[in-house]
């Protein structure tokens, strides 16, 4: 089971079309290290490979945010209290964002240094 799972996700490809990968956060100590999983995902999957990381439990802002001199990276500050978190589940709206953003859509709120 685990290794069609694994051979399917590694036949993705990202050369010539983009494909968007999504993590959601719990510390923001991660988002140091964004840069370097989208690295791997870019070496892996290939250069049209995107990186929406969704910040979970953040007051304000919250929304999409890019980051200056990453054009690959989606910041998604999520707030509990500003979404819908039932029905289609608590990440919905984030995701939708993401999909706009890899597809050229401009989505950004504003963006980080």
């Amino acid at each position: 089971k685990y290794p069609r799972r694994i051979n399917r996700l590694l036949s993705i490809r990202a050369d010539e079309q983009p494909v968007l990968f999504v993590r959601t956060v719990g510390f923001n100590d991660e988002v140091v290290r964004a840069s370097e999983l989208l690295g791997e995902l870019q070496n892996t999957f290939g250069s049209q490979s995107k990186l929406l990381l969704i910040l979970d439990f953040q007051k304000d802002p919250h929304g999409p945010f890019t980051v200056s001199g990453i054009p690959n990276l989606l910041l998604y500050l999520f707030c509990r209290e500003a979404h819908d978190t039932s029905g289609m589940g608590p990440y919905r709206d984030a995701v939708l964002c993401g999909l706009d953003w890899a597809v050229g859509r401009p989505v950004a709120q504003g963006s980080f240094p």
